[in-house]
């Protein structure tokens, strides 16, 4: 049981190093760590993502024909609609910048009170009017399913873990979660392709993840999604420095290979 765990922290030490490098290689003079950058980064023609914004999320979605949650004054009266804002928790961190840069970024920061924490689900009727037309906000159907499930995929570079969670919460957290399974994948001629001993997933989901992450050019960061009763899956945010808690020899060697 001691070596288990022991193997396991190295690996777990071995996936920290590298993504360490290669957040220090991005930082660094271009030749400083190239032989990083060779091995870690998209070549020059591939896209980098450079906004997580939840309505270029939903823009990305429609522009590449995935299904996408966003709701607008035309979503029926009686639908419900989850208020977010547009910028990950509230736009926390970028409320510490000064308000030129913020708009040279392009970036909006809501004065309304709405807590990450605790996104209002309410009726589309419902929704001020106001709300509709604040670049600050993201207000999307809210799409749940009788088993309260969600997904939730990290991805390193070409390796994918997929996250399947039963989370009774309005709001899909990781902290609430009540179960997980687990599921590795490695994205193969456009396809994420199952791993040894893995389950295979829900294929629907993947083959949306396979278009969506390399158009957005997402290197390192973790993808949520939400699906219906029918089985139809919604990706709905995207975090560049995600929480990964997991000491799981696989999911460690497998991430750590890539």
């Amino acid at each position: 049981m001691l070596m288990r765990k022991t193997s396991c922290c190295k690996k777990y030490r071995r996936f920290q190093g590298l993504v360490s490098s290669v957040l220090a290689a991005s930082r660094s003079r271009p030749f400083a760590c190239s032989s990083i950058r060779r091995r870690s980064q998209p070549a020059a023609s591939a896209p980098r993502v450079t906004d997580i914004s939840k309505p270029f999320v939903h823009r990305t979605c429609a522009a590449l024909s995935l299904p996408s949650a966003l709701a607008g004054r035309t979503t029926p009266a009686d639908t419900a609609v989850i208020v977010k804002t547009s910028l990950n928790y509230g736009g926390r961190t970028e409320r510490h910048l000064p308000p030129s840069e913020l708009a040279r970024l392009g970036m909006h920061v809501t004065e309304h009170a709405i807590d990450p924490k605790h996104y209002q689900v309410m009726r589309a009727a419902d929704v001020p009017a106001q709300w509709w037309d604040d670049p600050a906000l993201c207000i999307e159907r809210y799409i749940s399913n009788h088993q309260d499930r969600w997904h939730r995929a990290y991805v390193w570079r070409d390796r994918l873990c997929l996250r399947e969670a039963i989370n009774p919460a309005l709001v899909k957290k990781s902290g609430g979660n009540v179960s997980i399974r687990e599921f590795r994948f490695a994205l193969i001629d456009g396809r994420y392709r199952t791993n040894a001993g893995s389950d295979p997933g829900p294929a629907g989901l993947l083959e949306q993840l396979a278009v969506f992450v390399p158009a957005i050019g997402l290197q390192f960061g973790a993808v949520d999604a939400v699906s219906n009763d029918t089985g139809e899956h919604y990706i709905i945010d995207v975090n560049s420095t995600p929480f990964f808690a997991t000491r799981s020899a696989e999911t460690l060697e497998h991430l750590g290979g890539a």
